[in-house]
């Protein structure tokens, strides 16, 4: 897959809303992607079977921002190349049934970074960022009653990272000539960590009327440790960013009639984080991920959906979160308290699927999102909004076609904010026409 597109979009609240750039230039935003994967899936009786996969995938990213932004030219070159795979064996014995095996990947980066605003300064930086990760993976179910089960599992996660080649090139020559050079010697660290989690279900015997499931679950997870590679400095980039951890609890139960003519679920959680990584610029203006001491979310999702016609579907949801960090200072700024960006506190929306006719679709959907902050270091709240989706799609043979639109009502909201102001904008109001061949 091949994409080229400009890059103007940075811009104040004012223009984005909008969507009006007065940028001197388009700038780069083009990606390039390659991949592959194998499956191979065995069973060798009805209580065992084998799944493996195993893929590469090549992506380049050429970005550069365009020179009004930041009056310098700026951007990178970006490539990786990442393989993986994993091999997988479940079965069942008796009132247990299990699963297990062993997850690998490699990761390997090429992360250069210029920034050019010459004669007053002018900045390169090279890194190259290494990670490899291990995984064995375990769960075993019991069903100890008739309606009952009992899932313990556990993940145990092996990832070593290492940063190579960093060097930073930091030139000026207005008002005072300077030239500093950095470099670093190979960085490596190492970590890890069990992961261990337990579900309980609850799954009766469906009626002719009803069908009912429960469970209520803890999990944890991680994202491991790293170096942040754009930085100007070798003492902030030689301090690798922590280990984030999470702590979740979810409590969920879904009814509904056995044939799928109507269902309602609803689901509780509580979400308690630890060293949650935080993409942020501190007070030199590097670019580094920071860690919150502590944060949590909590919240409730409710979904429900309803058949009054074998044609039509109609579909609701509403979704509550509260998600802020608890302890969390970074390039001079306290963010302890505030709510994380991206986290709208409340959402809720409905929407239809139709088929009128054999091999016609029909669907819609109306969704509020509440309000939210940007990015950490940008004040910039969205006010709540709605967007209108709809599309009419016609199928036949090996062929589709489809007319659709997206943000019919053209409403104006921001996906991105800079410490400096500058916002980008969501798309606007989209209508398109979509041809399709399976072969």
């Amino acid at each position: 897959m091949l994409n080229h597109g400009g890059n103007d979009y940075f811009e104040t609240p004012a223009h984005a809303a909008k969507h009006q750039s007065y940028n001197t230039s388009e700038g780069t935003n083009n990606t390039a992607y390659l991949l592959g994967s194998f499956q191979y899936h065995r069973r060798f009786s009805q209580k065992l079977i084998l799944d493996t996969t195993f893929g590469g995938v090549s992506t380049e990213w050429r970005y550069s921002n365009p020179y009004s932004v930041f009056s310098a030219n700026s951007g990178f070159t970006l490539p990786t190349r990442q393989i993986g795979g994993s091999v997988m064996l479940s079965g069942s014995s008796g009132k247990l049934d299990w699963k297990g095996g062993i997850y690998g990947q490699q990761v390997k980066r090429w992360a250069p970074y210029g920034f050019d605003m010459s004669p007053y300064y002018a900045s390169q930086t090279t890194a190259t960022l290494a990670t490899a990760n291990v995984a064995f993976m375990a769960e075993v179910g019991w069903h100890f009653a008739r309606d009952w089960r009992l899932v313990p599992s556990l993940r145990i996660e092996h990832v070593d990272s290492s940063l190579n080649h960093w060097t930073s090139s930091m030139t000026g020559e207005v008002p005072y000539a300077f030239a500093i050079q950095e470099s670093l010697p190979r960085q490596t660290l190492s970590k890890t960590v069990p992961l261990p989690g337990l579900k309980l279900e609850y799954n009766p015997r469906a009626t002719e009327h009803i069908s009912q499931f429960g469970w209520l679950s803890y999990t944890r997870a991680f994202l491991p440790p790293n170096y942040s590679p754009y930085g100007s400095y070798a003492s902030t980039v030689s301090v690798p960013y922590a280990s984030s951890y999470g702590n979740t609890l979810e409590l969920g139960y879904r009814i509904g009639h056995p044939t799928g003519r109507w269902s309602v679920e609803a689901i509780g959680f509580a979400n308690f984080l630890s060293n949650l990584q935080v993409s942020a610029t501190n007070g030199a203006g590097e670019s580094l991920v920071g860690t919150a001491g502590s944060a949590h979310s909590r919240g409730m999702e409710a979904t429900a959906h309803w058949k009054p016609l074998p044609s039509l579907q109609l579909n609701a949801f509403m979704g509550l979160t509260y998600a802020a960090y608890d302890r969390f200072v970074f390039g001079g700024v306290d963010y302890s308290g505030k709510q994380m960006s991206g986290t709208p506190r409340s959402n809720f929306g409905f929407s239809a699927d139709w088929q009128p006719l054999p091999g016609w679709t029909l669907n819609a959907s109306v969704v509020r999102r509440g309000r939210t902050t940007l990015y950490p270091n940008s004040f910039t709240e969205n006010a709540p909004y709605i967007l209108v989706d709809a599309q009419i799609e016609k199928r036949w043979k090996h062929w589709n076609v489809a007319l659709y639109g997206h943000n019919l009502t053209d409403s104006s909201y921001f996906t991105r904010g800079l410490s400096a102001g500058y916002v980008v904008a969501a798309n606007p109001r989209q209508l398109g026409f979509r041809v399709g061949v399976n072969f």
